[in-house]
């Protein structure tokens, strides 16, 4: 590239971002799912211009994507669902479980500086911690319990969103039934996250879990159910219905542009999963690496319309 060139492609991608910055300079509690919108739209009608440049260019690409972020992050704080206020009983063992678990993640936001409740705490990032908490408990009462290990793409050797996006909760077997553990559900329920215009974008994370909860009664019915009680009594069907939602949010935009299917639903069965879950087989082998996690080139079409349902 001539030097004149690499100077006009500068000032190009400096007015891209003066024209962002413009954009999410406007956001406000009422309007931010609009301006978000138009910003994410943006992005990806220039992200030609990014990718087929050096590596120079790419960087300021990529300080584009961590503004937008920044942007995402100070609107947090409005949230889908979140874990409603009720009172607890110490006679049921599970109930003690989630309380227990509940406030050994407070305890610990706590030595960070944090001032809450069990309602406002942020529990991303925190699944881990969680249900190694929840082994901890049942294995000191005797009881039965299992990691459920929820990997993108459901293959931790494939890093699809470089080693982020998994998900752990517990499987517990108490008097004879089994049940799902899932104390930080919460942190998928931030509606910044659930925009579908998030999708088609290279490198950016996709929609979160709540997303796709959002879109269908039986999905939303389970995350009510675990958002207040920290878990759900377990059956065939809604470990199947749980698991269908981290499968669609594993998927990027290239899925979309490539099926054509706006359906956000998925035609595995429980049986599928459990192949999955024991490392038998994975959605990868199904479904196509490149179209799923981060996404690694654009959309043929910048403006592929998410919302076609």
């Amino acid at each position: 590239m001539k030097k004149s060139e690499t100077i006009n492609k500068y000032r190009l991608f400096a007015e891209y971002e003066r024209t962002l910055f413009s954009y999410l300079s406007e956001a406000n509690d009422e309007n931010y799912l609009d301006i978000f919108s138009k910003a994410y739209k943006f992005v990806k009608s220039i992200t030609d211009d990014y990718c087929l440049c050096d590596c120079a260019m790419h960087d300021s690409y990529y300080y584009l994507l961590d503004y937008l972020l920044t942007w995402e992050e100070s609107f947090e704080s409005f949230k889908t669902l979140s874990i409603p206020t009720r009172e607890t009983s110490d006679d049921n063992f599970l109930e003690e479980v989630v309380k227990k678990t509940r406030e050994y993640l407070i305890n610990d936001c706590v030595l960070s500086g944090y001032r809450g409740t069990v309602v406002d705490i942020d529990y991303t990032n925190k699944c881990v911690m969680s249900s190694n908490f929840v082994s901890d408990i049942c294995a000191a009462d005797g009881t039965r319990c299992y990691s459920l290990e929820i990997y993108p793409g459901y293959n931790a050797e494939a890093r699809l969103f470089d080693g982020s996006g998994h998900h752990f909760a517990n499987i517990v077997k108490y008097n004879g039934e089994y049940y799902l553990v899932d104390v930080t559900y919460s942190q998928f329920f931030y509606k910044v996250r659930e925009n579908l215009d998030r999708l088609g974008i290279v490198d950016f994370s996709c929609c979160n879990v709540g997303t796709f909860v959002m879109m269908d009664e039986k999905r939303l019915a389970i995350a009510k159910n675990l958002l207040e009680n920290g878990y759900i009594k377990l059956n065939e069907e809604i470990l199947k219905i749980y698991l269908d939602a981290f499968t669609i949010s594993f998927r990027n935009g290239l899925y979309y542009e490539e099926t054509e299917d706006f359906s956000y639903t998925t035609g595995y069965t429980i049986e599928d999963y459990i192949r999955f879950l024991n490392g038998e087989d994975n959605q990868i082998r199904n479904e196509g690496r490149e179209n799923l996690g981060y996404q690694k080139r654009p959309l043929r079409d910048s403006k592929l319309d998410f919302r076609k349902r």
